[in-house]
C-alpha cells in the first residue's frame, strides 16, 4: 500500500467542510477515543472528544466516509494532533489534527466526497478589531459675566479595541492545556 506523505504548511491548503462522522482516534496515551470528525479536508479534521492528546503526538484516525454521492468507505489516516483546545462549558476537547499520511485512494474519494459539504468561514485572524458605536457626551459651560451659558452635546462616535477580551475567558488556547 503507497502512502502519500503530506507536507507540512502553516497556511491552509484546502476549504474545511463541515460534517458530522462518529470517529476513533487510537494514540499511544490515551488508547482508543471515540468522538465526532465536525470539519474536515482533505489534508486535516477537527476531532470532538472527551480524552485531552498533547499537541504533536502522533494518531491514527479511524471514520467512515459517508456521502450523498458514493457509497459509505471506512477511511484510516495517519495524523499529528495539532492543536488541543476544551470546550468552555463542557468536559469535552477539540482536537486539530493534520493528516499526515493516507493512502492515496482515499485521499482521492474524500477530496471528491468532501465537495457535497458546505464549506466553514474562516477563522478570524488574531489581530481582531472590535468596532463599537459609543454615545459621547460634552458638556462646557460659558461664563458671560452676568450670566452663564451651559451647553451640552450628544455625538456618536465609533471606537477600535484590537484583540478585545474573549467572550469564552474559560476557553483555553495553544499551549495551554495545564
Amino acid at each position: 500500500m503507497a502512502l502519500i506523505n503530506h507536507r507540512q504548511c502553516t497556511q491552509r491548503r484546502s476549504i474545511r467542510r463541515r460534517v458530522f462522522f462518529p470517529a476513533e482516534i487510537i494514540s499511544p496515551s490515551q488508547g482508543r477515543t471515540k468522538g465526532y470528525l465536525v470539519d474536515l479536508s482533505p489534508f486535516g479534521a477537527r476531532f470532538e472528544g472527551d480524552a485531552c492528546i498533547n499537541p504533536n503526538e502522533g494518531v491514527i484516525l479511524d471514520f467512515t466516509l459517508e456521502s450523498t454521492f458514493f457509497a459509505p468507505s471506512q477511511i484510516q489516516a495517519l495524523a499529528r494532533v495539532v492543536h488541543a483546545r476544551q470546550h468552555p462549558f463542557e468536559q469535552k476537547f477539540n482536537l486539530g489534527l493534520a493528516l499526515t499520511r493516507i493512502d492515496p485512494a482515499d485521499a482521492l474519494l474524500l477530496e471528491r466526497a468532501l465537495h457535497g459539504f458546505p464549506p466553514i468561514p474562516p477563522s478570524p485572524s488574531t489581530n481582531t478589531l472590535s468596532l463599537e458605536w459609543v454615545e459621547v457626551i460634552t458638556r462646557w459651560e460659558e461664563d458671560l459675566g452676568d450670566r452663564i451659558n451651559i451647553f451640552e452635546q450628544s455625538e456618536w462616535v465609533l471606537m477600535a479595541e484590537e484583540n478585545p477580551p474573549s467572550p469564552f475567558p474559560l476557553t483555553r488556547r495553544k499551549g495551554s492545556l495545564a
